[in-house]
């Protein structure tokens, strides 16, 4: 085989070479994408959730025990942001499951 001969095979196998590499490294890419969105606090909040925080520290309020009658509290939204006053509240015992928290008031 002649050292041009040689030559043009050796490159055809290197660009296969990257080309695959590439067509990996951006599958790679696009699964690390669609992981990081299925985790985004945003598509939480685009799926009805709410971020709620303490409107004096900016903490979040993930136990009602935390909070007073007349706290106000800052609300985000996926579209938008509220600020609300606490007028009352219930305690969820630590055995509810979460379904029960989804049942609508009768």
């Amino acid at each position: 085989m002649s050292a041009a001969a040689r030559h043009s095979q050796l490159a055809q196998r290197l660009w296969v070479a990257q080309h695959r590499e590439m067509e990996t490294r951006r599958q790679r890419l696009s699964n690390a994408g669609a992981t990081l969105n299925t985790v985004s606090p945003l598509k939480t909040l685009a799926r009805g959730y709410a971020l709620v925080t303490r409107a004096d520290d900016n903490r979040v309020v993930r136990d009602s025990g935390v909070i007073t009658v007349g706290d106000p509290l800052d609300i985000r939204l996926a579209r938008g942001h509220l600020r609300a006053k606490v007028t009352g509240k219930t305690r969820q015992r630590a055995q509810e499951s979460g379904s029960e928290l989804l049942r609508r008031p009768s």
